[in-house]
């Protein structure tokens, strides 16, 4: 992209950020869940990207709008609006010119980092532990702040405490885009049929003798990857209120 539309898409997401409402510009990068849920919702009502989305579809940064990205399980239309709303939401995180050298470079992406979660009930972890090649039991806590992520590590205020902890694997995922007709890549297909991470958790079932302690399953990329939302395949396993000690 010539540099001078670079420099406008950064000097319109700048004077977007200085009109942002600071009320909101606190709640995007909020660690609490329903802060930065209720951020977004107001900055999706208040149109501030429309004249953005425009520029991205003059600016041949997006890729071929026919085509879908394939993230694991879910396959994902990207559209100006779409991007010029992320847009705004990571430039408060990291700067108006930072997030869009993120969105030149994505186009020419071969591979995303990649993780995939699961959450472990009654399991206390002080510090990050390596258990296989690319494979670590973390602090729930440490993930990045995702929907799903706040849903187990936000104590409801008539719930007591519990003691959870994440296995974590991390891959890289091929930048597939595709269209909405043609059928995934086996490879990446591969992705949600890899039963690695679920075999280490089956593992603490082993150690704990009781019910399972996995309770949620989902995978994740890193907010730099334009997307509606960096997270899919959420699932909760039934059951996960049984009492367990922590070990």
């Amino acid at each position: 992209m010539p540099d001078d539309r670079m420099k406008l898409l950064v000097s319109e997401v700048d004077e977007i950020l200085a009109k942002l409402p600071e009320k909101v510009r606190q709640g995007l990068s909020s660690p609490k869940a329903i802060e930065r849920l209720h951020a977004q919702l107001e900055l999706r009502r208040s149109h501030v990207g429309a004249h953005l989305a425009e520029l991205l579809k003059d600016s041949n940064v997006l890729p071929n709008p026919e085509l879908m990205r394939v993230f694991v399980n879910t396959a994902e239309l990207l559209d100006p609006d779409s991007i010029a709303t992320w847009l705004v939401e990571r430039a408060v995180a990291i700067g108006a010119a930072p997030a869009v050298a993120e969105l030149v470079s994505y186009p020419t992406t071969r591979t995303l980092v990649a993780r995939e979660v699961i959450v472990l009930d009654g399991v206390r972890v002080r510090e990050s532990v390596e258990l296989a090649s690319g494979v670590r039991l973390e602090r729930l806590a440490s993930l990045q702040p995702t929907y799903f992520r706040d849903q187990f590590s936000e104590s409801l205020p008539w719930q007591a405490p519990r003691e959870r902890a994440a296995l974590v694997k991390t891959f890289d995922h091929p930048m597939i885009l595709k269209r909405s007709e043609e059928p995934s890549p086996a490879s990446v297909v591969a992705i949600a049929q890899d039963q690695t991470l679920s075999d280490v958790a089956r593992l603490f079932t082993l150690l704990k003798g009781v019910a399972p302690v996995r309770i949620a399953h989902w995978w994740e990329h890193d907010p730099a990857i334009p997307s509606r939302s960096p997270t899919t395949g959420a699932g909760v396993t039934a059951g996960f209120e049984a009492s367990f000690h922590p070990f």
